[in-house]
């Protein structure tokens, strides 16, 4: 109840859009990330709040897509991540970096020092603690989280071509028998909005984009291999 209660009132002062109130003065990223986190409680809970989860995401979500920099929202959202795993996890040991972490890195180079952060920061513990966060939001989602739309929403965001390419393709190889799910009930604008958002694309010799990784490009097409059967939000049983 006292969750419940919490996420009224956040809800009510993002629609009051009051200047003076502490949640103007928290960015987009930071909020879309504590939002996403409510998505882990087990469904007992998840089924009391999710209306009012959904509710507040979509708003922010909305909100975030015509007033804040992609990239500037992936690293708030990276970084609120981060923090949020160090109250719980002590620093991971070293572990040798496959060809997947090494695209990261140079995601991370790029994206990382576009803001306050340096190449030599904790850019590599922010991409660790948003991997275990991924693997987390996966789980559930396969579990019980799949017969919510708002679920859904949470994990398009994190397909949005700004985030790791590691991170998107754990997604799409994870998530691949229910891929379907992530599918919603939306106009045809918001739809194009998605698509877009979902890789860079373009042809970087002519229209000087950024090239998709093969990592995510490969997923993709891995994620278009026909499935033995696909499943519908009503198979889950609440």
């Amino acid at each position: 109840d006292i969750l419940s209660q919490t996420l009224k009132l956040l809800l009510h002062l993002e629609a009051a859009s009051l200047e003076s109130c502490h949640s103007s003065r928290v960015d987009k990223g930071t909020k879309l990330y504590h939002i996403t986190n409510v998505f882990l409680y087990p469904e007992e809970v998840l089924s009391a709040i999710e209306r009012t989860a959904s509710a507040l995401f979509r708003m922010l979500y909305d909100s975030e897509s015509s007033n804040t920099n992609a990239s500037t929202l992936v690293r708030d959202f990276i970084t609120a991540c981060y923090n949020h795993s160090r109250i719980s996890k002590d620093k991971k040991p070293a572990t040798p970096q496959s060809s997947d972490e090494l695209s990261d890195d140079t995601y991370a180079t790029s994206v990382f020092t576009q803001g306050q952060h340096s190449s030599h920061g904790p850019w590599r513990d922010e991409l660790r603690a948003l991997e275990d966060f991924v693997s987390d939001i996966c789980e559930s989602y396969l579990e019980h989280g799949g017969q919510y739309e708002s679920f859904s929403m949470c994990l398009r965001l994190l397909l949005r071509h700004d985030f790791p390419p590691k991170v998107i393709s754990d997604i799409l190889t994870k998530l691949h028998p229910i891929l379907n799910l992530l599918t919603i009930k939306e106009d045809r604008e918001s739809m194009h909005s998605s698509l877009m958002q979902s890789v860079s694309g373009g042809l970087p010799s002519l229209d000087a984009s950024r090239r998709d990784p093969s990592s995510v490009l490969d997923a993709f097409a891995a994620a278009l291999k026909k499935r033995d059967r696909e499943l519908s939000r009503e198979d889950y049983i609440s």
